[in-house]
């Protein structure tokens, strides 16, 4: 069953905390010298000279600060140029001063929570894992360091550490939506489907319109086989226009499972129809689903459907495997030349084509050529992909021809190549046919 993954979603930093100067933010008056630098006289005088300007004018402070620091001016100097430089954008540059003040302080709190958001503004989730847990190491543990330390876990597939840092910022912030749909997807992703469900009730409805949360509760409903369920919500976003490919897909083979074989026609054409751009799995994949339940008849509206659509034609439409699939269908209705040709003009193209050759063979036998079935087939038996399927269409070829010995000769060939217990018991059937037909003869 094909399921819809959304990726975690980009945590909005404005609400849990990120700094935006103003008030103390920049202040760099601290009774707690282990984890704030501890300044000197000549620095307190140079910060008072420099503090008008830190929530009024960045560029200003920015241009007064960078001649003054050296390796040894204090940390707490490279950490508000690092702060301003966040402040007006400038991450990369910001994370440069950071790290300096770090390295001469290492328990520096603020500047480990100042280098945790720039590198999670960067996109550098795995790199603020450390910068997240030296602040909570450090006793700075509130909203803010667990839900980005979970959001960083969550982006790298550790979802039982994004769980566990999600369920600690949520003791500090309850009704973050962030932090629920971190956790929503961490139980989700760890198997713990039902309290994703009941998680994503809540969520839903805080925004009953977030098309995410409608599709991620689908999902959990699939794994638990509540097909019904899943199929109402991903319905409710198709009716909300909110679906795209992936998720009407879904909801055909959903609607496939269920035996609603045309509703699923339906939702698998209107996947393609609705897709940015056609390529072959978009097109192909409906169709292999349809083929792999033997629905020809079905698969036979899909191709007649793409073939009366405008503007959706394109190079898979001449690809190899959009044809075999043209093929099988159209020798399962009974349209023989139609298939013949389609198979004929893919081996002319491809002469190694393993699965065109079986196709071929197949047709061949059905329409009593049995002759040109084994020719066929024993250009496929050559090729390694299809050479146990070939050798098993020829055994049971010879078998149904009446020559037994042949055919037991072909299976037992197949068998070797890939052991499979139906074939085993055939050809057991078959041996015990032939050993009769022997003794009659004695």
């Amino acid at each position: 069953m094909a399921t819809h993954w959304v990726q975690a979603a980009v945590p909005d930093l404005s609400s849990i905390g990120a700094p935006r100067g103003g008030g103390d933010f920049f202040s760099l008056y601290s009774a707690n010298t282990e984890i704030e630098p501890d300044l000197s006289a000549e620095d307190l005088e140079f910060y008072q000279e420099i503090a008008p300007l830190l929530n009024t004018d960045t560029a200003a402070a920015i241009e007064l600060l960078k001649p003054q620091l050296s390796e040894e001016s204090s940390a707490g100097f490279d950490f508000i140029l690092g702060s301003l430089l966040y402040v007006q954008g400038d991450m990369g540059e910001s994370i440069v001063w950071l790290e300096r003040a770090v390295e001469k302080m290492p328990n520096f709190r603020r500047a480990h929570r100042m280098l945790g958001l720039c590198r999670t503004q960067l996109g550098e989730e795995a790199s603020s894992i450390e910068d997240w847990k030296n602040v909570i190491t450090l006793g700075g543990g509130d909203a803010q360091s667990y839900g980005l330390l979970g959001y960083a876990y969550l982006s790298q597939e550790n979802y039982y550490s994004a769980l566990k840092a999600y369920e600690m910022a949520r003791l500090f912030d309850a009704d973050s939506r962030d932090f629920k749909q971190g956790l929503a997807q961490c139980l989700l992703m760890t198997g713990q489907r039902e309290q994703a469900i009941s998680l994503y009730d809540e969520l839903l409805k805080q925004d009953p319109k977030n098309a995410e949360f409608w599709l991620l509760q689908a999902n959990a409903y699939v794994a638990l086989d509540r097909r019904q369920e899943a199929i109402a919500n991903i319905e409710f976003l198709r009716e909300m226009e909110k679906v795209d490919w992936a998720s009407l897909v879904l909801l055909g083979d959903l609607y496939l499972a269920r035996g609603a074989y045309e509703l699923a026609v339906d939702r698998y054409l209107e996947s393609v129809e609705n897709a940015d751009s056609l390529d072959k799995e978009k097109v192909l994949l409906p169709l292999e689903r349809l083929l792999a339940y033997r629905l020809f008849e079905e698969a036979n509206s899909f191709i007649a459907a793409l073939d009366a659509s405008a503007g959706i034609e394109g190079e898979w439409s001449k690809g190899e495997e959009y044809q075999l699939c043209r093929a099988q269908v159209a020798m399962e209705m009974g349209d023989f030349s139609e298939s013949e040709s389609v198979l004929k003009s893919i081996v002319q193209a491809n002469p190694v084509s393993g699965q065109a050759l079986l196709l071929l063979g197949d047709l061949c036998k059905r329409t009593e050529r049995s002759e040109e079935a084994v020719f066929f087939l024993e250009r496929a038996a050559a090729i390694d992909a299809v050479e146990a399927d070939a050798l098993l269409a020829l055994g049971r070829l010879e078998v149904e021809r009446g020559r037994l010995s042949e055919g037991i000769k072909f299976l037992k060939e197949s068998q070797k190549l890939r052991p499979r217990e139906n074939v085993a018991a055939y050809l057991a059937r078959v041996k015990e046919v032939l050993s009769l037909r022997k003794g009659r003869k004695s």
